[in-house]
């Protein structure tokens, strides 16, 4: 199984998100291509990929209180969402770790200081994409919040 960003970028649509996330779903594709690096091995194909997004729901709930006024929020559709997971057990590592990163906090679209940082972080929610190329084109955003 692989797991990466959706092709929004996640929430705030950030672009070395989605950048993660083109570069994922091509080395899944060229993971079945026998000639590309064939001292390699034989090719072979992940069960599955999984892109991390947030549901419109959690984004509207939280709407202004988690992104700062001027930015757009990206989200998709509730019953888009494949899978979650609970993560509370292991939110203290995950924020630690999102604050660990002195650059991404200071330029960042979202108050990761704020309380409500904390509520969608709680969860983890998936979409489930075929393991050939899903569009990785932001022009395609179902789910733009303005």
């Amino acid at each position: 199984m692989v797991v990466t960003h959706d092709a929004y970028g996640g929430l705030t649509g950030h672009p070395d998100h989605r950048q993660t996330h083109r570069l994922t779903v091509l080395a899944v594709q060229a993971s079945g291509w026998a000639d590309l690096y064939p001292e390699a091995g034989p090719p072979w194909r992940p069960c599955a990929l999984y892109l991390a997004t947030h549901p419109d729901s959690a984004a509207r709930e939280l709407g202004g209180r988690l992104m700062r006024d001027d930015r757009t929020m990206y989200s998709v559709p509730d019953d888009r969402i494949d899978a979650a997971v609970d993560v509370r057990p292991w939110l203290a590592q995950k924020i630690g770790a999102v604050l660990a990163h002195r650059s991404e906090v200071e330029r960042a679209p979202c108050r990761a200081g704020s309380p409500a940082w904390h509520r969608p972080s709680g969860n983890g929610c998936w979409r489930r994409s075929g393991t050939s190329a899903t569009t990785s084109d932001p022009g395609q955003r179902a789910g733009k919040r303005n």
